[in-house]
């Protein structure tokens, strides 16, 4: 399937999801949104705990930009520079 039909999949299904009408004992309940990180080897790595651990990077990125989202993982040497940049700081 690949990363773009993770993506594409990991989207139809958070639409679907969004577009739930659930009831909880009697009440309707609010929009249901959901957030997906998405990994495929060997594009994102070579083995089971790499294209996990890119697929949890995905998903606390699509969670920090906002949630209800689908966020294609970068893989191991962009999560390295990214914690090797120096953070800024907020005065």
């Amino acid at each position: 399937m690949g990363l773009a039909g993770g993506a594409e999949r990991a989207e139809a299904l958070r639409k679907a999801i969004k577009q739930l009408h659930l009831a909880h004992r009697g009440r309707t309940l609010g929009t249901i949104t959901a957030s997906f990180g998405v990994a495929a080897f060997p594009e994102l790595g070579a083995s089971w705990a790499e294209i996990v651990n890119a697929a949890d990077r995905a998903l606390y990125q699509a969670k920090a930009d906002g949630r209800d989202r689908v966020v294609v993982g970068l893989g191991k040497a962009h999560a390295e520079r990214q914690q090797a940049r120096p953070s800024k700081s907020v005065a």
